[in-house]
């Protein structure tokens, strides 16, 4: 335990985070030791993102995101901890201690039975078994540099040859059942997941096999069979060919998005090379997120027939709300990407991906057709329809130029686009009107409260505990903890109140601590921590700041008390001695605090 702690801070220590950010993102200095740039977490065009080199942190004070050098990276590559540990000790060329086999978690055995699986179905690709997948990749011109850059490869027509294989080599069949390789056979035993099918590998941040797609070569249904979700595979957060396109997403901050795995192999053969693929399963918020953190354009690709048309139109609210901007590739015939690169070829496809026109467009063109159909109810349905999807965009400035491009072609006008918008953003989704406090349904919500933040009595009392650690211990000692209570940092400080009592150093390593935990304190410490105004040390003292934060208290009680004492009898009586107490009490701590302190 001892040796892997002095590994991480020696990864830690030898890992600038302004390099390894640097890397993704252009920073620009803002002051002594301190960068910002545009936040690759969130589509912004004004820089919210900071970073602070001495400290070793980022923050981003427009979606909050925050913390360390191996933070950023999990956060930004969807890395686990080892994982991003790992990656930067190769990339400070640190040795990596070797794991004890004995000990591999269940993650690492699961990966090891992807790899061995992924050797199984390439060699099988490659022997004389694989001859009717070979000629099947022939006949959709797939090449074969792309077979071998993507790993292709091909199960057998065997009933359980890749489970007693992978046994023999001293994967468990527990662990291949856990893996989605082996199923439990009706009749008893086991039998291999893939057979006699196409295999693409699906791989993770890293470049790991962590699932598989299989397809049908004998037209057999269903036409596509995928690993079932596992410990190192959710298809609900993994993107096909993300491993292999994420350097062009990045340069061009585009991300070209398709349906099928063949669909994205024959783009990336046609020069495409920021195309990806959903994994057998709808497009989730969490793919947006995933693509958000990439890109801020996406072009939409999927296909031409109805299916697709309707995936492509229930993809686009999901991506307005992670704050893309949409285009939809203009596909017709009913032909699938594949088809239309193969049919037009690839300089016809790129550049209709190059003019694919805004959202809007394609909205409106299947909004009309709905209309004018008999099930479609009407130029009114087609274009709520419509609004219904451009209320899901977080920004009221891309609703309005949404709005005014979508009202004319519908036939109607702006001023009612904005009216059924306000009665579309004033209900839950699905569901009826909000009524609120005995309000009329269909009443407009009250606005949501804001988000309780630190006053600048907290930030600064937390401030002087990084710059002046025994001093505020010795102050957070006397404290009592009822002083601490009811702030918005009320959990960090009543944290360092406890670590006070083994002194200065014990609080300085405690805001270590907070600030590597993935928390929402965390967050909020960081934050604190990354303001760019530095503390006013000769008008101010970490006193002042705690006892402005008991005047605040004092001031809540004083609210209480006075409702109290406009009542009658003994109860009103005893409020009033105690406002007369509160109140005197309020103004001693007032006459001894400097007149620019943090009173309010």
């Amino acid at each position: 335990m001892v040796e892997r702690e002095a590994f991480r801070e020696q990864v830690r220590e030898s890992s600038d985070i302004v390099d390894v950010i640097g890397e993704a993102v252009a920073l620009r200095p803002a002051g002594p030791g301190r960068y910002t740039g545009l936040c690759p977490f969130h589509n912004e065009t004004a820089p919210s993102f900071h970073v602070n080199a001495e400290r070793g942190f980022f923050h981003c004070f427009g979606c909050k995101e925050s913390g360390d050098v191996f933070g950023y990276l999990m956060k930004r590559e969807g890395l686990s901890f080892p994982e991003a540990l790992n990656h930067l000790a190769r990339r400070a060329g640190i040795p990596i201690p070797e794991a004890d086999p004995r000990k591999a978690s269940r993650d690492e055995k699961l990966r090891a039975a992807n790899r061995k699986a992924l050797d199984y179905y390439q060699r099988a690709l490659r022997n004389e078994a694989g001859a009717r997948a070979r000629a099947y990749l022939k006949k959709r011109d797939i090449t074969q540099s792309t077979i071998t850059e993507c790993g292709l490869g091909f199960a057998p027509d065997r009933w359980d040859d890749l489970t007693t294989t992978l046994e023999k080599s001293g994967i468990t069949r527990a662990t291949l059942i856990e893996a989605g390789l082996t199923r439990e056979a009706p009749r008893g035993g086991h039998r291999d997941f893939f057979r006699n099918r196409l295999i693409v590998p699906i791989l993770d941040g890293q470049g790991r096999a962590a699932g598989f797609a299989g397809r049908s070569l004998d037209g057999s249904e269903p036409k596509y069979i995928n690993s079932p979700d596992t410990p190192v595979y959710r298809k609900r957060s993994v993107l096909y060919g993300l491993h292999r396109a994420r350097s062009a997403i990045r340069r061009e901050r585009t991300a070209i998005l398709f349906e099928g795995y063949f669909d994205c192999l024959s783009a990336w053969q046609a020069g495409i090379a920021g195309a990806v693929a959903v994994c057998g399963t709808a497009l989730t918020p969490d793919h947006a997120k995933l693509l958000a953190s990439q890109a801020k354009d996406i072009v939409l690709a999927f296909d031409a027939d109805a299916g697709g048309r309707r995936a492509t139109f229930a993809s686009l609210p999901i991506l307005l709300e992670a704050q893309l901007r949409v285009r939809v590739a203009p596909l017709s015939g009913g032909r699938d990407p594949d088809d239309v690169i193969r049919e037009e070829g690839a300089a016809n496809f790129r550049e209709a991906i190059r003019t694919a026109p805004a959202f809007v467009e394609f909205l409106v063109q299947e909004a009309l057709q709905q209309a004018h159909s008999a099930a479609g109810g009407g130029r009114a349905a087609a274009a709520r329809a419509v609004i219904e999807i451009i209320a899901r965009a977080p920004s009221p400035l891309d609703r309005e130029e949404w709005l005014g491009e979508a009202a004319g072609p519908l036939g109607f006008s702006l001023e009612s686009a904005r009216e059924e918008m306000a009665r579309l953003r004033g209900r839950p989704r699905g569901g009826r009107p909000r009524a609120q406090g005995g309000g009329p349904p269909g009443s407009p919500p009250p606005p949501a409260p804001p988000r309780r933040s630190p006053t600048p009595a907290e930030r600064d009392l937390i401030r002087w505990a990084d710059a002046r650690p025994d001093e505020v211990a010795d102050l957070l000692r006397q404290a009592e903890p009822g002083e601490l209570e009811g702030f918005a940092s009320s959990s960090i400080l009543l944290d360092l109140k406890q670590a006070a009592d083994a002194g200065g150093a014990r609080v300085a390593g405690r805001l270590k601590e907070l600030a590597l935990e993935a928390s929402d304190r965390q967050r909020l410490l960081i934050e604190i921590q990354m303001e760019a105004v530095g503390l006013n040390t000769e008008k101010q003292n970490p006193k002042d700041c705690l006892d402005a934060l008991r005047v605040l208290k004092l001031r809540q009680q004083q609210a209480k008390l006075r409702t109290a004492a406009r009542g009658s009898g003994d109860e009103a009586t005893d409020a009033l001695s105690q406002l007369q107490r509160v109140s005197e009490e309020i103004d001693r701590i007032q006459e001894a605090l400097p007149p620019d302190s943090h009173q309010g």
